[in-house]
């Protein structure tokens, strides 16, 4: 049997095309709102930058990128790096890739990355070492071969020295660079 598409029954009921639906689109203007998000955030980084002067703003935590994974550190964690690191035992390393810092009321996030002249990461190599031995076991089934292998890792245990701001969120730093030009 063939409806046609004048009447078709939609849960019980008969629409016809000719009726006119009482559903009026759901529209509405807005207003250009660019100036009140401006003084928003000109209010907001206000109040980060009044903390940031008084240091009020308590303790900081970091996410940092270091040796391939992110780690949330803050000062005084101990971290443990996996893998072979070229810093020697009681070296100050500088993290750069800082992609997050926060307090207790605000958080500044990067986009990718913090700058530099923004966070200070502080790091200190506290020792390097080889990680417990671990057995590799392989066994053939009906094959009748067997192997057993031994493998030890190289790893560094390292201490978050200090997580700091060393400016204000809104203003950079006039730095010649090249050519005499300012970045």
């Amino acid at each position: 049997m063939l409806r046609s598409a004048a009447s078709n029954n939609f849960e019980g009921t008969k629409l016809n095309a000719s009726q006119p639906t009482s559903v009026k689109p759901q529209q509405e203007v807005l207003e250009n709102q660019q100036e009140s998000e401006i003084a928003i955030t000109k209010e907001t980084i206000e109040k980060v930058n009044s903390q940031i002067e008084l240091n009020s703003h308590g303790r900081l935590f970091a996410v940092i990128h270091l040796a391939g994974k992110q780690r949330r550190v803050t000062d005084g964690d101990l971290i443990m790096i996996e893998g072979a690191h070229p810093a020697d035992v009681g070296d100050v390393i500088r993290a750069e890739k800082v992609l997050l810092l926060g307090s207790r009321d605000f958080t500044l996030i990067g986009r990718p990355l913090l700058r530099p002249d923004l966070v200070r990461v502080e790091v200190t190599v506290v020792e390097k070492s080889l990680t417990h031995t671990k057995t590799v076991f392989r066994n053939r089934r009906r094959k009748n071969t067997r192997s057993i292998n031994f493998c030890r890792s190289h790893f560094s245990i390292m201490r978050i020295n200090c997580v700091r701001l060393e400016g204000l969120v809104d203003q950079r730093p006039e730095i010649e660079g090249v050519d005499g030009r300012v970045f």
